[in-house]
């Protein structure tokens, strides 16, 4: 049961982070590998890189359609450009640190306990701490008030 979760849940992993073109690649070359594998390790190769070739060729019409626009768009500006990069930049890293530190550490056993060990720190105050902090508090206040007493 663990093992079909956790592939489970690679399988959504690569499903969110990968794009359709990237899918589409590792469909042709997972096609191409398994024809392939008829003749042998060589041949596995061999139908993956055709795999591959065959995907780079229906994509490059699409490559094409992007290049056309791209030349004819308006160019943009230092900042705007600058935006626009920072901006994929903090996406792509954000994407990354959500896979690395919060799923990751998921399918392990480890990960999962020490997550629990951490939604349980938020209430770690204990009685006299509390305690300390009101008295040096009503401290302070007293200080404050004579203070003002002084000034009058």
């Amino acid at each position: 049961m663990a093992i079909l979760l956790r592939n489970t849940l690679v399988s959504i992993i690569l499903l969110t982070c990968l794009g359709c073109s990237s899918l589409r690649t590792i469909g042709f070359a997972a096609g191409g590998a398994s024809a392939g594998s008829l003749l042998g390790p060589g041949g596995a190769a061999a139908g993956a890189a055709v795999g591959v070739a065959g995907s780079e060729l229906l994509e490059k019409d699409s490559v094409e359609k992007e290049l056309q626009e791209a030349r004819t768009a308006v160019p943009k500006s230092t900042g705007e450009a600058f935006i626009d990069s920072t901006t994929d930049l903090l996406h792509t890293v954000g994407w990354w640190y959500l896979i690395l530190f919060i799923l990751v550490p998921l399918l392990t056993k480890k990960g999962r306990s020490w997550l629990a060990n951490l939604a349980t720190l938020h209430n770690t105050a204990t009685k006299k701490d509390v305690d300390e902090y009101s008295s040096r508090l009503d401290k302070l206040e007293g200080m404050i008030s004579s203070l003002q007493d002084i000034e009058k």
